[in-house]
């Protein structure tokens, strides 16, 4: 997924995939395409999915925006209903967490900026596979720390 002078195109469903339990995050731009401005990814929660236990990251930025279904938020306490269409905006040092409420997957777009999650994600895809199962919610964390996601 390197960039050069003429830029990025990728079909639907293309990128760099990676799996997360029943979904997978589908990276598009890479913070190498980016020259590390920011990493974009297409994911997809289930219906009734939790997403990731409440969180915050001390140096990035996250911006989501909803392509499919809906999402709910909860940011510094305050619970966000986000249908198709919405952008929220998790500026880095706000506690958050995301999930799926609805009975239809939602699909969101995620920007990272500046780039950093995607090598989480692809850590514990790879941990994942293997010990040939789900991970523990410590080795989530101890993951999570090592690229700015801290439980709150």
């Amino acid at each position: 997924m390197a960039a050069d002078n003429r830029g990025i195109v990728l079909g639907p469903g293309e990128g760099d995939v990676i799996p997360v339990r029943d979904t997978q995050f589908v990276y598009k731009a890479s913070g190498q395409a980016t020259g590390g401005a920011f990493e974009l990814f297409e994911y997809t929660e289930p219906p009734g999915g939790r997403g990731p236990d409440p969180h915050v990251h001390r140096t990035h930025d996250e911006a989501f925006y909803i392509l499919d279904g809906e999402m709910e938020f909860t940011m510094a306490g305050e619970r966000i209903e986000a249908p198709a269409g919405s952008f929220v905006l998790v500026p880095k040092g706000v506690p958050h967490s995301f999930g799926n409420p609805g009975s239809v997957p939602a699909r969101f777009l995620g920007i990272v900026s500046p780039p950093g999650l995607r090598d989480m994600f692809r850590e514990r895809a790879e941990e994942a596979a293997r010990i040939g199962g789900e991970l523990s919610a410590e080795a989530r964390i101890e993951i999570g720390k090592r690229h700015d996601q801290h439980p709150v």
